[in-house]
């Protein structure tokens, strides 16, 4: 009976080992000269063979080993049990998202540092002030140039209590890949890009369909008045028009690729893609057919991400 239970114990303690990452722990720079401190302390008791001086140094040994277990069992209790990194366009911000386990019942922890490695040596650094017991989602902001991205690892430090120590550890996620999309653009010249089709045959460049009237305001374009307007009631108003697209469309990515056709072909597929409309990409290596939706969006701009700009025009 005995044996059976030391045998299920030590069962239990490996299978515990191997689910836990490995928790590496270092002295600071502090830390080193605390330690050299005692260390001093502990020399000069015995050369000079001064108890007080010497117990002073021993203490300051304990304590300098109690802050390390303090560090290394602050650690040992959180866990990353999550990550999402939501893709988008380079200009605005992305969103990491990570769910964080807390296996102390009642004690916040506190002091923390998380840094996300992919292997294209980027780092997203993520300061978490405090963590709640049980488990607490964090999301963080950043910025990363356009691009596919492997994450590696995901580091969790610590120097609790007293920055004597760096406790940290390594966490793999099951969410390896991201992706950052072209510049989304405000404007641009949009018929470069277009292919036409049975809807817009006949049509030399995009229409424009009169959406509303707006007051004249100085600067705008004296061609936009309405003069039949200032006519019947005296005040200048400007005609307002919105672009028109057609429900089914075809882009063409055309060579040199740079940078700016790809910001204006995502740009583009972003607005086919918001406004439920049906397109299709081209350009000199692939073809994604005519198609809607989310998934089909994804594809797109996931490709547009990847793609290699010519060097010449770069």
């Amino acid at each position: 009976m005995i044996l059976n239970n030391a045998i299920s114990f030590i069962k239990a303690k490996t299978a515990k080992s191997k689910n836990t990452s490995k928790i590496y722990i270092l002295p600071t720079l502090i830390g080193v000269y605390f330690f050299a401190t005692a260390v001093l302390q502990l020399i000069m008791g015995v050369v000079f063979s001064n108890n007080l001086i010497l117990l002073f140094g021993l203490m300051l040994l304990i304590f300098g080993i109690l802050t390390a277990v303090i560090t290394n069992f602050h650690l040992e209790n959180i866990e990353l049990t999550n990550l999402n990194i939501f893709s988008g366009h380079q200009n605005f911000d992305q969103i990491i998202s990570l769910t964080f386990s807390n296996k102390l019942k009642k004690q916040e922890l506190s002091g923390l540092k998380i840094i996300v490695k992919t292997k294209e040596k980027k780092e997203l650094s993520i300061p978490l002030k405090s963590l709640k017991p049980g488990l607490q989602k964090v999301t963080h902001q950043f910025k990363l140039p356009r691009g596919k991205y492997h994450i590696e690892t995901i580091v969790i430090s610590t120097q609790y209590p007293l920055n004597l120590f760096e406790s940290w550890k390594n966490q793999k996620s099951s969410h390896n890949t991201f992706f950052v999309y072209p510049e989304k653009l405000k404007s641009f010249t949009k018929q470069d890009y277009f292919i036409e089709t049975e809807f817009d045959k006949g049509r030399k460049t995009i229409s424009a369909e009169f959406s509303h009237l707006e007051k004249f305001q100085p600067g705008d374009p004296i061609n936009r008045i309405d003069w039949k307007v200032f006519a019947r009631t005296e005040e200048l108003y400007k005609k307002v028009f919105q672009d028109h697209m057609s429900p089914q469309q075809k882009f063409l990515l055309k060579e040199p690729i740079t940078e700016k056709s790809l910001s204006e072909i995502s740009t583009l597929i972003s607005h086919a893609y918001e406004n439920n409309h049906q397109w299709e990409l081209e350009s000199t290596d692939t073809i994604f057919h005519m198609d809607s939706g989310k998934s089909h969006f994804t594809e797109c701009q996931r490709y547009l991400s990847e793609k290699e700009v010519n060097e010449k025009t770069s």
